[in-house]
């Protein structure tokens, strides 16, 4: 089932050092988040603090979603449903998008 992604915001979540944004699944909203790890290890937001993270994620936010996409699409989801991209993921995840196997929506 393909993951879209929702209207709702994207915001830095302090307890659990991600930003988290929204998906949709069978008309039902699933969490998402990429680590900050991730963000300062791949998208240059190192430093930065909760706004950088917020803008990282912003200025990538089509690659970092349809990572979030690949992992719900094709590898082991949480029985909660919810989606983290780790900073471990990325290197893989983006060799998936580049070629090509990501379903695109």
């Amino acid at each position: 089932m393909p993951l879209t992604q929702a209207a709702r915001a994207p915001r830095f979540d302090f307890s659990r050092d991600v930003v988290a944004f929204a998906g949709i699944a069978a008309n039902q909203q699933t969490d998402c988040a990429i680590s900050r790890e991730a963000l300062d290890d791949w998208f240059h937001a190192e430093g930065k603090g909760p706004e950088g993270y917020l803008q990282a994620f912003c200025l990538n936010r089509r690659e970092v979603q349809a990572m979030a996409r690949e992992l719900y699409l094709h590898e082991k989801v949480p029985s909660d449903g919810a989606v983290l991209v780790k900073t471990v993921d990325v290197p893989r995840l983006r060799t998936q998008i580049k070629s090509g196997r990501i379903t695109r929506n």
